[in-house]
């Protein structure tokens, strides 16, 4: 019976460890985003479309659907992200582009869906299996195992960021391996194993700097702990040596250094730079960096927070620590949220973007449910179950929250969990009702703001009256935004037919901020739309000088141009759009009606 039993147990654990493994794979299979709603994603997805379509890290000729999570160097657009990733995706697009005639101007959401799976759900999913590898080299049982494995894909930030591009997963994935090869080396001494783990280490650091530098030189210390300590350290600094060596390779071509690009803060001093906005120059985690550090690990948005099933992880890791076992790998597990959170908070004063939860601490996420599971093994007490049971479910919830929007404004609340609720409210109940408007005034940091952001939705899904009433309330609680609310007032306004509006609030918004091209287009079209054609004709030009590679305003200028009858100049404009963006379809059936 006992035998029995106890197979039963372990095709209950192998039955967890595999639904554990599959699930944020198959998450990332039907819900991977099919549209880009974030500057971050942006940003990586225009250096894989310049990398393959242009054969260069200058993104100038991309989409470039946000301009947010840039820099500029030498007067060329660059991500700012490490470039690993992109360049990853960029080996997987290259065959869809030349054999299929792929382009992300047409197949985007075809693309974002294939880049998403197979760099984001696939290395989780592979994450998973490894850690549950590392959890058996440990000891644990089959039982523990399934559970945590489990726990980990279904109750951890793995889960909503397994549907969008992103590099906080698959370095977390690199963790777990080197994780794997360490233990596996302590079990069979192989040099080969030192060296894997070297090289995944190296690997995590190489897509994401400071959680991955810190696992990089704390497997280190791990390696180089038992002698011959110089042998070991060696084979571990040899594997380490390719990705390292192709970091800096990757660094130099963009910006001629192995600092990285997001530490060059004159490369963010251009007109619109995110870096020189209200939202860069606040602390929205608290004015001391402490008080970041709290927020960012245990507050309203913290790492801990929405995954309380890692605090067994942290505070096994902490016993561990003080009773002298494992002690290495303990403090490796401890760092890495916490010096990985002490140094977004040094770097970035507060910023954490528009995202679910603490993003930046994902990748500590293997090594914390490691020593979880660890924690399992003998069992726990009746109220001890009952407080796990507790955890797992909040976490579960939390994490299931987060998948359809990952990238939460945090703007409606503070709290993500809250943000996207009234998000779901909002979109599942349009316009927006008084719940929404409750929760606002109930709970947003940043009142004005939050209304910004509503109106924003409305604008995007076509409700400009309500959208109207939304942004000016928004003026009036947050006049520092005027900006960008007058931006969207033009856009609103627009839309409802009402271009005398639209070109009054573009006409104020440049008065404050004469470089927004952006804001001269739409500025143009609006008095175009009046008929007023000169005064449209000399705002494009402005743009124009301002942007001489956009697209968008070359085409427009030769429509408009044509319209007014100089026929030649339309046809100049709209070869050098083609010229840039020869995929461009819209431009060249412009440009064979002009010549026929």
């Amino acid at each position: 019976m006992d035998a029995v039993g106890g197979m039963d147990q372990k095709a209950g654990g192998v039955w967890r460890i595999r639904l554990g493994c599959i699930l944020p794979l198959a998450v990332s299979i039907l819900f991977a985003q099919r549209r880009i709603d974030s500057p971050n994603v942006s940003s990586r997805m225009d250096t894989i479309q310049s990398l393959v379509e242009h054969g260069t890290f200058c993104i100038d000729r991309s989409l470039r659907l946000f301009e947010v999570d840039v820099v500029k160097i030498n007067g060329r657009w660059y991500s700012d992200k490490p470039p690993l990733l992109s360049v990853m995706g960029a080996a997987l697009y290259w065959p869809l582009h030349k054999v299929l005639g792929w382009t992300f101007a047409n197949h985007a959401p075809r693309l974002y869906v294939i880049l998403t799976v197979c760099l984001v759900g696939v290395p989780a999913a592979l994450g998973l299996w490894l850690l549950g590898r590392c959890l058996l080299l440990a000891g644990c049982p089959v039982k523990t195992v399934g559970t945590t494995v489990f726990l980990t894909g279904a109750g951890t930030m793995i889960l909503p960021y397994s549907v969008t591009f992103n590099n906080h997963v698959p370095a977390a994935a690199a963790i777990t391996a080197a994780l794997y090869f360490l233990l596996q080396e302590q079990k069979t001494p192989s040099a080969a194993s030192l060296w894997a783990a070297g090289f995944l280490a190296a690997l995590a650091f190489n897509l994401d700097l400071a959680p991955g530098g810190i696992a990089l030189a704390g497997f280190g210390f791990i390696a180089a702990a038992k002698p011959p300590r110089g042998k070991r350290a060696g084979w571990y600094v040899l594997g380490a040596v390719i990705p390292l060596v192709l970091y800096g390779f990757l660094n130099w071509l963009v910006t001629h250094d192995f600092k990285p690009i997001y530490l060059h803060p004159e490369y963010y001093n251009y007109p619109g730079s995110i870096l020189l906005s209200y939202d860069a120059l606040k602390r929205p985690f608290g004015k001391t960096y402490p008080a970041q550090i709290f927020h960012m690990t245990f507050g309203y948005r913290g790492f801990f927070s929405y995954s309380p099933i890692l605090l067994w992880g942290l505070i096994e890791a902490v016993w561990r620590l003080r009773r002298g076992e494992d002690r290495l790998l303990a403090a490796v597990a401890l760092a890495i949220p916490f010096l990985s959170a002490a140094s977004y908070a040094s770097q970035t004063g507060g910023m954490a973007g528009g995202s679910y939860g603490m993003r930046w601490l994902l990748p500590a996420t293997p090594l914390l449910m490691f020593f979880t599971g660890q924690s399992l093994v003998g069992g726990l007490s009746r109220r001890g179950r009952t407080a796990l049971g507790v955890a797992a479910g909040f976490s579960m919830v939390v994490a299931a929250l987060g998948v359809p929007r990952p990238w939460s404004s945090n703007i409606r609340s503070p709290i993500t969990v809250l943000d996207n609720l009234a998000y779901f409210g909002q979109a599942l109940w349009p316009p927006a009702k008084p719940p929404v408007y409750w929760l606002v005034e109930w709970t947003s940091l940043e009142k004005g703001y939050a209304y910004l952001e509503i109106g924003r939705w409305h604008m995007n899904h076509g409700f400009y009256g309500e959208a109207v009433g939304d942004l000016e309330r928004a003026r009036i609680l947050d006049p520092s935004r005027s900006n960008l609310i007058d931006y969207y007032l033009g856009i609103c306004h627009d839309a409802s037919g009402s271009p005398d509006l639209a070109a009054a609030a573009y006409e104020r918004l440049l008065a404050r901020e004469p470089e927004n091209t952006g804001a001269w287009n739409n500025y143009a079209l609006a008095l175009r739309r009046m008929g007023l054609r000169s005064q449209a004709l000399a705002a494009l030009r402005k743009s124009l000088a301002l942007d001489p590679n956009k697209v968008f305003t070359l085409r427009t200028l030769g429509q408009l141009c044509w319209e007014m009858g100089n026929r030649e100049e339309a046809v100049k404009y709209w070869e050098r759009a083609l010229e840039i963006a020869p995929e461009e379809a819209e431009v060249r059936a412009l440009l064979e009606n002009a010549r026929k």
